[in-house]
């Protein structure tokens, strides 16, 4: 992870931001919504897959906005659009970049016109995501800040609906919360963005420089109207508006990485050849011992009653690790964890969900890259981890070498099994039970 790095406006308040990708082409300066600071964005596979996909058409860089995260409080009595101008022009100043391309969505298109309008001489071009033609509904943000927990889930539906079902993602978002802003920082920062918002409209800057900017609606999303995003279309003589799929406002999404191709092609006017997306995780294969059995003595409908109780714990004890359940498989799962030690932890929670319920699983573990397909995944170390468990007996945890190797000192003690040929795998692979 990147180094947050500080530069200092006129006024002595300090901006905080981060480097997050270097490489050749344009560079990015990306402006998370909200009040999302710029330490955990990588932490969200889907809100890291943006920012890596955009990093592949340029150099990507990340604001802390004023009264965010590590950056100072806001000025109360400047505009905040123009603070934010302020912040964005002393970051590429301090990193000596002339002019950038600048990405955001939901709450910015004001400071971008603004930045257009007033410093276009920096602003290369823009990509606006889902923008919103008022900053933010009053009533509802006083009902979140107050911790009503009700009125945050419906609002978190309303922006988020393919994901806010996701304990993972409820996590990393709750804390992203807590450490953008506390409840009045955030009060004090969504007023802010009101009134600079409600100035604009009453009197919008007249724009003559002309830059190519992008904006994305998401054409089933609850908050944005294809009608404001042309609104926000005609703010830039050089606007045009993408339509796309999909009913997400937040940028973190299934289609992170299609948006981010479609801004970086926008800017360089070439479109990269998808790069092979493997990841190195630990695989985790659980199949419950016997079902067959226990289904036609309990009855269907009993039967899927249990499966439901251990899919649904043994979901939770997976993601508790940070891991995801890629998909059931019938009478198991599969599952992946970030490191080989989350994975082993994942699989002695499964295996005590599955006693607790009265039932047995054996489990098999493997550490290796996998090809990323959809929500799906692939390859070799997936098909080595379903051999792996295929030599469990009911009751048993079941690793390879890697898994091993990966994990030295640490808790976990093993007993090795030996070498064994598993079924369309090269060579033999040395396993070992988990004790």
């Amino acid at each position: 992870m990147s180094t947050t790095q500080y530069t200092r406006l006129g006024n002595g308040r300090e901006i905080a931001y981060r480097t997050i990708v270097v490489a050749g082409g344009p560079d990015f300066v990306f402006v998370p919504s909200g009040t999302m600071p710029i330490e955990v964005l990588e932490e969200d596979p889907m809100m890291a897959r943006f920012l890596r996909t955009l990093g592949r058409y340029g150099t990507v860089h990340a604001i802390e906005r004023p009264g965010i995260g590590a950056s100072d409080p806001l000025d109360p009595d400047v505009d905040y659009s123009d603070q934010l101008i302020d912040a964005c022009v002393a970051v590429l100043d301090d990193l000596e970049v002339g002019a950038a391309w600048f990405v955001g969505g939901v709450g910015h298109g004001v400071s971008f016109v603004r930045l257009n309008a007033r410093r276009a001489d920096r602003l290369a071009g823009a990509a606006l995501i889902n923008p919103v033609r008022h900053a933010v509904e009053r009533n509802r943000v006083d009902e979140v800040l107050g911790r009503d927990e009700q009125s945050f889930g419906d609002v978190m539906r309303a922006l988020a609906p393919s994901r806010w079902d996701d304990p993972t993602y409820q996590t990393w978002y709750d804390r992203a919360g807590r450490l953008g802003a506390s409840a009045a920082a955030a009060r004090a920062f969504y007023a802010a963005v009101t009134a600079s918002g409600d100035a604009y409209l009453r009197n919008p800057d007249v724009i003559t420089d002309e830059r190519r900017v992008l904006v994305i609606h998401r054409e089933d999303n609850q908050r944005v109207s294809v009608e404001d995003a042309q609104w926000w279309v005609d703010q830039f003589p050089g606007g045009e508006l993408l339509r796309v799929e999909g009913d997400d406002l937040t940028i973190e999404a299934p289609d992170s990485g299609a948006l981010a191709d479609t801004i970086g092609t926008f800017a360089t006017g070439t479109r990269l050849a998808p790069t092979e997306d493997r990841p190195l995780v630990g695989v985790l294969f659980a199949d419950l011992v016997g079902s067959t059995v226990r289904a036609s003595e309990a009855g269907d409908a009993s039967w899927r009653a249990v499966l439901d109780r251990f899919e649904t714990r043994a979901a939770a004890a997976v993601e508790e690790q940070g891991g995801t359940v890629i998909k059931h498989t019938g009478d198991g799962m599969l599952a992946t964890c970030s490191t080989a030690s989350r994975a082993l932890e994942a699989a002695t929670q499964v295996r005590r969900v599955a006693a607790d319920l009265g039932l047995d699983v054996r489990i098999g573990v493997h550490v290796g890259e996998v090809e990323v397909r959809g929500d799906d995944i692939g390859g070799i170390a997936v098909h080595l981890a379903a051999r792996v468990m295929d030599r469990a007996d009911a009751g048993q945890i079941v690793m390879t070498s890697t898994v091993v190797q990966s994990t030295i000192g640490g808790r976990w003690q093993v007993r090795a099994i030996g070498a064994t040929d598993l079924k369309g795998i090269p060579d033999a692979w040395e396993l070992y039970e988990l004790i």
